[in-house]
């Protein structure tokens, strides 16, 4: 596999690439392009984006998720809890429409990753699972709640990481999983402001090797959080002024009657250099590499400090950059779960229907990965984890299976330059779903399954079972290593 667990070349850094002889705007890098900020590969998008400058390219890109329609509140996100005192079969309705908003919810983020409602919607939905994987909460009893945290994260996906971080303290579903509900003047809770801490913004050690926050900080920054709750009916959060901390509090060294808003605008203040190398990190990790490169990394964190945080111009540099379009950054990245499922099901470029999707997200759960189920408060640590001999096994498995299901294998033979000639059809096939061409050695083997033992002057498009090797030949690809990289 190409995949290393040492950091990259630096390789230009952010500096803009500029397509040449040795390093061209061509189909390899339109696709990696697109794979790495959406899920599988489209011809009809590689020809668009390959007419544009890669800078261009990217800004599409970014432009169209932006302004994506957001979803609006499904019925179900609007149902009210009903009272205790209401009749028995009133409350297991309620029950029964939370389970459908539980499964609808999970649903529609494959939808979005797929581009079901929407063609610019896989980048943003990228980012939010990005996000989810660092700031993860777990499923509650109302699918409001699982509503809300979604939205937000759609929301600021490409915006402001402190208006984030400052929402998410006071959302249902982070109230309810770091016990926010018990943090109260009376009786502080830790659990939150430790992880908006060590976790979500800045880590223990800043860039320089020195703590970013003492137990102090901790303590005072929890007391800043208090007063937060769930409301009765809706379950939205809300602020409970008997519930708070008023008297003043000392955090990193400044002294005042900070609340939960106030003292995130404190932290982004005091610990801006710390913070912006975190989210620089997560970043780079989701687009580039899971090992960072620390001079990419520096260079992203001035950015988006100079950006007041905004990630978008910093997206837009790192997408568009010679470090990210170098040679040694293709195909360098392992897929999760979702990039494995959903990008096979676009890269055979037919069926995306909710049954089909419905079964790439089961697959998914065995391969590691259930929305809203993190296996701890770190979210899940990617990379090199999401591929183990179990994982391996099943991810052959769902492959196959997607591609029984999409039943594409004539249509993707008809789409080739020759369909009589299966070198050309094993070449062009090999490249349109791999992330990291293969050798000589390796394309003839292939060639070998498409052909299934025939001499290769027998190859007919047109023969009975030719579609049945050409599914055949996408199984054993999807096999390889090099379709486990992206």
């Amino acid at each position: 596999m190409a995949a290393s667990s040492s950091p990259l070349p630096y390789a230009g850094g952010l500096v803009p690439f500029r397509p040449s002889a040795a390093q061209g705007w061509d189909d390899r890098r339109v696709a990696h392009l697109l794979r790495r900020t959406g899920f599988g590969l489209r011809p009809a998008d590689a020809d668009r984006l390959r007419a544009l400058s890669p800078s261009d390219a990217v800004a599409r890109l970014i432009d169209g998720a932006r302004t994506a329609p957001l979803p609006p509140p499904p019925a179900w996100a609007t149902t009210r809890p009903p009272d205790r005192s209401v009749p028995r079969e009133e409350r297991r309705a309620f029950i029964d429409i939370t389970r459908e908003g539980h499964r609808a919810s999970h649903q529609f983020t494959y939808e979005e990753a797929a581009g079901v409602h929407h063609p610019a919607t896989p980048l943003r939905e990228k980012l939010a699972l990005a996000w989810h994987a660092r700031i993860p909460v777990r499923q509650t009893h109302n699918a409001r709640h699982s509503y809300l945290y979604w939205d937000l994260l759609r929301r600021h996906a490409f915006g402001s990481y402190r208006e984030l971080i400052r929402e998410m303290g006071t959302t249902p579903a982070m109230l309810t999983y770091l016990d926010g509900l018990d943090n109260r003047a009376s009786a502080p809770n830790e659990n939150y402001a430790r992880e908006l801490l060590e976790l979500f913004t800045m880590g223990v050690t800043g860039p320089d090797g020195r703590p970013n926050y003492t137990q102090r900080d901790v303590a005072e920054l929890a007391r800043a959080f208090t007063g937060w709750t769930t409301g009765r009916l809706d379950g939205d959060g809300t602020f409970r002024p008997g519930r708070f901390d008023d008297r003043p509090k000392t955090l990193f060294g400044v002294t005042g009657p900070f609340d939960a808003s106030t003292a995130v605008d404190l932290l982004f203040r005091e610990r801006a250099e710390a913070i912006s190398h975190h989210v620089a990190r997560h970043l780079y990790r989701t687009f580039v590499h899971a090992e960072p490169q620390l001079q990419v990394v520096g260079e992203m964190a001035e950015r988006l400090r100079r950006d007041d945080f905004s990630m978008a111009g910093t997206l837009q540099a790192l997408l568009s950059s010679a470090h990210f379009f170098a040679e040694t950054t293709l195909g360098a990245l392992f897929k999760t779960p979702v990039d494995h499922g959903v990008g096979l099901a676009v890269d055979l470029g037919g069926d995306r229907s909710e049954r089909l999707l419905n079964f790439v997200r089961a697959r998914a759960a065995f391969a590691g990965f259930t929305r809203m189920r993190p296996p701890d408060v770190g979210g899940w640590p990617g990379g090199r984890s999401w591929i183990d001999t179990t994982r391996l096994t099943q991810r052959w498995l769902t492959s196959d299976a997607i591609i029984d299901r999409s039943r594409q294998a004539g249509p993707l033979l008809a789409a080739t330059s020759a369909p009589d000639d299966p070198t050309v059809v094993t070449r062009e096939l090999a490249a349109r779903f791999l992330s990291v061409p293969l050798s000589d050695a390796a394309l003839t083997e292939a060639e070998s399954v498409l052909l299934g033992g025939i001499p290769r002057y027998e190859w007919r498009a047109d023969a009975d079972g030719a579609a049945v090797r050409v599914a055949d030949l996408l199984k054993y690809l999807c096999r390889l290593p090099e379709y486990q990289l992206v």
